[in-house]
């Protein structure tokens, strides 16, 4: 299958993808810039102040 990669903006790319994927749940991520932007904005948070888990 080969998907549209032409969109006006956001907007337009989720609409096309629930026309695609009707089923699926979700929806686009709220970080613009997908999983780089993510983890740049995670790396930002100082850790040392959070309590970590067992694992």
């Amino acid at each position: 299958m080969n998907l549209r990669r032409d969109f006006q903006d956001r907007d337009d790319l989720f609409d096309y993808l629930r026309g695609q994927f009707p089923n699926a749940g979700g929806g686009l991520s709220p970080f613009r810039g997908g999983r780089d932007a993510a983890d740049e904005l995670l790396r930002s948070f100082p850790a040392s102040h959070y309590p970590t888990f067992p694992f």
